[in-house]
């Protein structure tokens, strides 16, 4: 129950889709959201948005600086990057005590 408390006191939530155990490549973002990977809070949708553009521009930046056999990898950091949501926290139905 720790971190619904923790997730209750900020206003964004920034998550990623959830993959099997040692296979990053094969995330599922059509999994329901309560499976998803929480990464960050955030007081407004603006820094949650940004926080994610971040990631994606770093994992972009990645794949234009190695060679061929890794850029299929780096580019489904990419996609998984982009394909993080920014939820309010309320829309999870917790509620407050």
């Amino acid at each position: 129950m720790r971190c619904c408390t923790v997730l209750l006191a900020c206003g964004w939530l920034l998550f990623y889709p959830p993959f099997p155990p040692g296979q990053f490549e094969n995330w599922d973002g059509k999994r329901p959201l309560t499976e998803w990977h929480h990464s960050g809070s955030f007081d407004t949708a603006a820094e949650c948005e940004q926080s994610k553009t971040k990631e994606v521009s770093r994992m972009g930046a990645a794949v234009s600086a190695v060679e061929d056999p890794q850029k299929q990898q780096l580019l489904n950091a990419v996609a998984y990057y982009q394909a993080g949501r920014c939820v309010p926290s309320d829309a999870l139905g917790f509620k407050m005590k």
